[in-house]
């Protein structure tokens, strides 16, 4: 792969783009799957009542984190969470932000996102490294985030029938953040999770 990208050009710039052509293949399989909605019925069937607003934060950061792309997480979770905010009487714009804040956290700190990788490659430094940084910086902003989002007011609501929860549609998801951490190569990793999701 490294001769392949250094003979179609710049070697960091076609990593990123194949990069973001497989995240963007896993994103859309997994979607087709109804992955998505079954991680997001996961979160908010078992979450309790007053911590659902923090909830979809955390599930925002959940899904960028696995699928590598932030504006994948913000189409695939805001049209369920607009539907939640109706649903629970949560302010709108309040949610599509926390939609927005847990998918940029998220993809900041993925393994597999396109961006974090050719920050860390321009940079000299290794993904691990660039995550352990990020990630001593955006815990007490994360802790803070959470606290102030508890205090959303949340109405009444009957989330369970949000939809049928199928626990195998979350492989894929699985496969991609476990393979991560172990320092695979992430064009390998990104294609075991399109072949698990299949």
């Amino acid at each position: 792969m490294t001769v392949f990208f250094k003979g179609a050009g710049q070697d960091t710039m076609m990593l990123m783009i194949v990069i973001f052509m497989l995240a963007g293949a896993f994103y859309y399989v997994t979607k087709a799957m109804h992955a998505v909605e079954t991680i997001t019925n996961i979160g908010l069937t078992y979450l309790p009542h007053s911590f659902l607003v923090p909830g979809v934060f955390i599930l925002g950061c959940i899904l960028s984190f696995a699928m590598g792309t932030s504006m994948g997480t913000v189409a695939a979770l805001m049209p369920i969470a607009a539907s939640i905010a109706q649903i629970a009487h949560i302010n709108m714009a309040l949610m599509a932000g926390v939609v927005v804040s847990g998918a940029m956290f998220g993809d900041d700190l993925s393994l597999i996102s396109g961006s974090a990788i050719v920050s860390a490659k321009t940079q000299g430094v290794t993904i691990f490294a660039k995550f352990k940084t990020n990630l001593i910086m955006v815990i007490p902003a994360v802790a803070i985030t959470i606290a102030l989002l508890m205090m959303a007011p949340v109405g009444q609501a009957h989330l369970g029938d949000l939809g049928a929860i199928h626990w195998l549609k979350i492989l894929p998801y699985l496969v991609v953040i476990g393979l991560s951490f172990l320092n695979l190569n992430v064009l390998l990793v990104l294609l075991l999770g399109i072949v698990s999701a299949w």
